[in-house]
């Protein structure tokens, strides 16, 4: 395993979300002393990765001069557009006076259509669409294998099915944390 010196917050609504992103790191090279999961401790999930981005933005920025830090923001965009949850967070910066997200900037936003089972299941090999809800798929617990395939998809084109918010995610996992 390729050893790796980074510290990785992730942001992120509860285990599910924590736990694909831990995999999908792992896959990557990182190890588990490198990944710090903050999870909402209870109440509303999506207010507590809302309030807390600003937060890790200001903490990240503070410490990204002089460590190998990143940030990965997961937030289930539920009904929403993705968009729309991109944009929430960039006002919660904009409320907090910090700078937008810059290029080069070691954090990146994922947001699942729907929820992150949307992803897990088409991961693992299962047609979807992001508007239906796949919480009760038999596939829909399988973040360590859905985290896995998305590492190795990582450097592949996205197939033609394959969901806009997933595809958006890739993206940012190319752009945002190389390597």
């Amino acid at each position: 395993m390729m050893k790796r010196h980074a510290d990785i917050i992730i942001l992120c609504e509860d285990a599910a979300h924590a736990n694909f992103v831990r995999h999908h790191l792992k896959k990557r090279g990182f190890n588990h002393r490198q990944l710090r999961p903050q999870t909402a401790p209870s109440g509303s999930a999506v207010q507590f990765v809302l309030q807390r981005y600003a937060e890790e933005v200001k903490a990240y920025r503070s410490q990204a001069n002089h460590l190998s830090l990143a940030l990965i923001t997961i937030i289930d965009a539920d009904r929403q557009e993705v968009q729309h949850i991109h944009r929430r967070l960039e006002e919660q910066l904009q409320n907090a006076k910090i700078e937008n997200r810059k290029t080069g900037e070691r954090i990146a936003l994922l947001v699942p259509k729907r929820n992150i089972e949307t992803w897990i299941v088409y991961l693992q090999g299962t047609p979807v669409d992001e508007e239906s809800d796949y919480k009760q798929h038999s596939l829909a617990k399988n973040y360590k294998q859905a985290g896995i395939t998305l590492a190795e998809q990582l450097g592949q084109q996205p197939g033609a099915d394959c969901p806009q918010s997933l595809q958006m995610a890739l993206n940012e996992l190319k752009d945002r944390l190389p390597g």
